[in-house]
């Protein structure tokens, strides 16, 4: 595991949470970590003890109290989780992928008994395991979860429509399943929906060769029109976003290839940081101008600027001199002679 305290600038030493035998007859799978309110954090991963013939799966849970430095392993889940959420008032939500009598793969959604180390089997929202591919929960209140999923198309070339279930009662039972937009088809799982810190609702997912975002101030209910957020072409291109909320965005984590390299790794805020493919964002004015700035080769000039962001409202002030004072007869239009003081104030 790795750390990072700035999104995904930098990142901390790595922090050995377990360990497979590289030999093939063992590996670790499909991680998923939640923070809580109280700052802990939770984390379940697929630990696959053996293969075929004999294949098997442990669904480890452990948890962390000093943002990730330490862990302790809690009572193993029975099955592997694909997503955790958390509610505003703290309750864990997994979903999870049930083995049905068949042999086939039975999607629930289950509920963490904090204190107790045990998980409460609650439901199994709609979900069509043949034509569908995307599966993700989002809390949306505590006590409203809603799930999406959608058709399952790999590859380049098609649409897959992106499904909705609302559950009102804590995920015991679940509205019928409908339509909240449509995606262009791309290689990978749909992607994520996470909350931001504004209350603004945001789904991250595969579109083609690029992962794009939609944003919702209605909980999910409607959506805006598709945004990319990365580039893509043929030779380019990202799928599988992992997205997580943090106190600056949906921090996700995902898969793509640049050229001939591809399975890179990325990280980045989603809609906020930008895509290197994409060139430099469009400028514009922002309270991160804030602040005196000069030119250390003219020291003692430069601009001060306040950007009042509510009001929309921008202050300047420019101060600048001659290197060499003028003569005494000199006269000046505006200002002093031998240097100008200038204010602004607008839109």
């Amino acid at each position: 595991m790795y750390r990072t305290s700035d999104g995904g600038s930098t990142w901390a030493d790595t922090v050995i949470l377990d360990t497979a035998i590289e030999d093939g007859t063992q590996a670790i799978i499909i991680p998923s970590a939640v923070a809580m309110p109280n700052g802990d954090i939770l984390l379940t991963y697929g630990f696959i003890n053996d293969f075929a013939p004999n294949f098997s799966v442990s669904a480890k849970v452990l948890m962390s109290s000093d943002n990730g430095m330490n862990w302790t392993q809690v009572n193993d889940k029975a099955n592997a989780t694909y997503n955790l959420v958390s509610t505003p008032s703290g309750t864990v939500f997994a979903l999870e992928a049930e083995t049905a009598e068949n042999g086939s793969e039975i999607l629930v959604v289950s509920r963490y008994e904090s204190g107790s180390d045990s998980w409460t089997r609650l439901s199994e929202p709609p979900y069509d395991n043949f034509n569908a591919c995307g599966r993700w929960l989002h809390a949306v209140g505590n006590s409203t979860l809603a799930f999406y999923s959608s058709e399952c198309f790999f590859g380049f070339g098609g649409t897959v429509d992106v499904f909705r279930s609302v559950s009102t009662d804590g995920g015991q039972t679940w509205s019928d399943n409908e339509v909240v937009f449509t995606a262009d088809s791309a290689f990978g799982d749909w992607g994520s929906v996470v909350t931001l810190p504004d209350g603004t609702v945001r789904a991250i997912y595969g579109n083609d060769p690029v992962i794009a975002t939609r944003d919702s101030a209605a909980d999910g209910e409607t959506w805006s029109e598709s945004s990319d957020w990365t580039a893509g072409n043929a030779e380019n291109g990202d799928h599988s976003a992992n997205c997580s909320p943090s106190t600056i965005g949906a921090l996700c984590v995902f898969q793509g290839r640049r050229g001939s390299v591809n399975q890179l790794v990325h990280v980045g805020l989603a809609a906020e940081s930008r895509d290197p493919l994409l060139g430099p964002p469009p400028f514009s004015i922002n309270p991160g101008l804030n602040d005196a700035w000069f030119n250390p080769e003219t020291a003692g000039q430069g601009f001060f600027v306040n950007v009042f962001e509510d009001t929309g409202i921008v202050f300047v002030a420019w101060f600048t001199y001659d290197t060499e004072r003028p003569p005494e007869d000199v006269q000046a239009i505006l200002g002093e002679p031998g240097h100008r003081w200038i204010t602004g104030q607008g839109a």
